[in-house]
């Protein structure tokens, strides 16, 4: 039989010290983490107000970077386009003919609006009888002498009847 121990076992008891050592550690590690949350600063809306001053700082400094960007781009605007008539088409050319027929040395000044006079806008125009732009004006008037001859006949046939009634 093996010989009993009368005192204790000393590696039992240096594993139950650690244990312990552990286990008082882990207590005052939670204890100091209570206290620490308990007395932590934790104003909620001074972060706010931070955060949102910082976010105004960068929304500005965001902004100056654009118009910077902006500064040093060149963009043209698109010119409006305007309606051009076959007149100003027509008056155009003759103005480029008469300059290329000048020898090209003389270059033919800008007319103002001034000095042109004012044509009919041609797209303006309403048609002339028998005149047609169109297929369905092209119906019409190719129906209209038609439909006059019928009113014609109808206001001949109707006319003495509506003077006795009017009469």
């Amino acid at each position: 039989m093996p010989k009993k121990f009368k005192g204790e076992n000393s590696k039992a008891s240096e594993a139950k010290a650690r244990k312990e050592a552990a286990r008082l550690e882990a207590a005052e590690k939670k204890k100091k983490e209570i206290e620490d949350e308990f007395w932590r600063d934790d104003d909620k809306h001074e972060e706010r107000e931070k955060k949102r001053i910082e976010q105004l700082d960068k929304k500005k400094e965001l902004q100056k970077m654009l118009e910077e960007e902006e500064s040093t781009l060149v963009v043209a605007a698109p010119e409006p386009s305007a309606k051009v008539t076959r007149a100003q088409i027509a008056s155009h050319r003759a103005q480029v003919e008469a300059a290329a027929s000048a020898g090209g040395k003389k270059q033919a000044r800008e007319l103002s609006h001034d000095d042109t006079p004012l044509e009919e806008n041609i797209n303006r125009i309403e048609p002339v009888e028998g005149e047609a732009r169109s297929i369905v004006e092209a119906i019409s008037v190719l129906r209209q002498p038609k439909e006059k001859i019928l009113w014609l006949a109808f206001l001949t046939r109707q006319l003495p009847s509506l003077d006795d009634f009017l009469l």
